[in-house]
């Protein structure tokens, strides 16, 4: 990203974010009078209001998620960090921990050092017993 896009882009958010607590607070202020008034008119104000607040919020999370998938677009390894970040998955973990693992390789070294301990002492007393004729 450039350095212009991304001064835009900062740019944007903060417009974004003004634009948001302004409707916001239209809205909040708006909701108390219409309780007290219970008008068809108002009621249909405070919704349209509130309505504008929420798609302001989705088109700015829908912009900002498609501005991040098509940064890493051109890398497929980061693009899918991206994606994987953002449906909130984790790295998948080893199928052993490290020190498991250890514990899992030192219990098969110490078992074919028995076998092979015991294969030797099985051949040394064949040896040993059998005649040289």
């Amino acid at each position: 990203m450039t350095d212009y896009c991304k001064c835009y882009a900062k740019f944007r958010r903060l417009v974004d974010e003004i634009v948001k607590k302004i409707v916001k607070k239209t809205s909040r202020l708006w909701q108390p009078y219409w309780k007290r008034t219970h008008s068809a008119a108002d009621w249909s104000y405070f919704k349209s209001l509130r309505n504008q607040y929420r798609k302001l919020i989705l088109s700015s999370e829908k912009q900002y998620y498609s501005s991040l998938v098509s940064s890493a677009s051109d890398n497929p390894k980061r693009l899918w960090q991206t994606v994987n970040k953002l449906l909130h998955r984790k790295s998948s973990s080893p199928l052993y921990p490290p020190l498991l693992l250890v514990l899992h390789l030192q219990t098969a070294l110490l078992f074919f050092k028995g076998k092979i301990s015991k294969l030797r002492l099985s051949l040394t007393s064949n040896l040993a017993t059998s005649s040289p004729h």
